[in-house]
């Protein structure tokens, strides 16, 4: 990983605001805090499109995003998964889909490396087992990230330090380093999120 990219995390953690943790969420599920959703919606709405991608909704039953999404006049929520559990999440592998659309924000947060199995497909994620294997099938996702995000506009992505089978993972990092100087916006979810610009 470049110094660079360590460099301007390492800011972001220090200039970063930081967001209340208001609990009613299960990380052991894939579930996030939904206050980043909510203040990231407020960043998208100011992009010429003010649309968001979710390429990984989550499965574990109702989608709390697009409940927020549906509230706010004017915010488009497109989320894809690929075995979703709520009507209004399309059934899709991100890392082979996105969009079909330039939005002014891609909310990112993966199943995390090492997780419990999230479902039966066989493109899920949380299957791979093979670290290795888990980021190249990741940076098909980034990548795909990367091409919907219109021009002004901002990527959430989701990723926090954890310990998994005793080794430490560092999914804030990977994150940071796939996502590069191209995030307009940062955050590391765990106990705390921190929002703020990646320059």
């Amino acid at each position: 990983m470049s110094a660079n990219i360590i460099d301007r995390y390492n800011r972001l953690k220090t200039d970063g605001m930081v967001l209340k943790d208001q609990g009613g969420y299960d990380l052991s599920r894939g579930e996030l805090n939904p206050e980043i959703f909510e203040e990231f919606s407020g960043l998208v709405l100011e992009c010429s499109s003010p649309s968001i991608w979710e390429p990984f909704a989550g499965h574990t039953g109702r989608s709390r995003t697009q409940d927020f999404a549906s509230s706010i006049p004017g915010l488009e929520l497109v989320s894809f998964d690929i075995e979703p559990c709520d009507e209004r999440v399309i059934k899709a592998d991100s890392t082979k889909d996105g969009p079909g659309k330039l939005v002014g924000g891609v909310f990112f947060h993966p199943p995390y490396y090492g997780s419990s199995k999230m479902s039966n497909n066989e493109g899920e994620l949380s299957y791979l087992e093979d670290e290795v294997k888990y980021k190249e099938a990741l940076s098909k996702a980034v990548e795909m990230a990367k091409m919907s995000v219109e021009p002004g506009g901002v990527v959430c992505a989701i990723g926090r330090d954890y310990r998994n089978a005793g080794s430490r993972i560092r999914m804030d990092l990977w994150m940071a380093e796939m996502f590069g100087s191209l995030l307009g916006l940062f955050v590391l979810a765990g106990s705390l999120a921190i929002l703020g610009p990646l320059v």
